[in-house]
């Protein structure tokens, strides 16, 4: 993630940038990249239903674990994860910074 964000800037950036030409690409992978992870600018509603699908996921995930005898992985450990915790710092570090970078090249995707 951080890598291709990091690249999308610094493409973004360059004088011959080329959203609807050359550079097309990078910015539909980019936007694909997005949509993947574009739970936090979804209605409450609906982001809160799917966040708490995931966790159940990366719980379910972290039960098998600890019951192969494996530690739990980052996340999927139910007595420790703090979701509320997870999820802002999901969208401050992640979510944030990528759309930001997005909206410099389609302002209309500004949430």
């Amino acid at each position: 993630h951080f890598t291709d964000v990091a690249r999308f800037k610094s493409r973004i950036s360059a004088e011959d940038f080329s959203p609807g030409k050359d550079d097309k690409l990078t910015v539909l992978k980019m936007m694909f990249h997005l949509a993947d992870i574009s739970n936090p600018v979804k209605n409450f509603d609906l982001a809160l239903a799917w966040t708490g699908l995931l966790y159940d996921e990366f719980f379910k995930q972290g039960d098998q674990e600890v019951k192969a005898g494996r530690p739990c992985s980052f996340l999927m450990d139910r007595k420790t994860t703090n979701i509320a915790g997870c999820s802002i710092g999901f969208i401050n570090m992640l979510v944030q910074p990528a759309y930001e970078e997005l909206v410099k090249v389609i302002p209309l995707s500004q949430v």
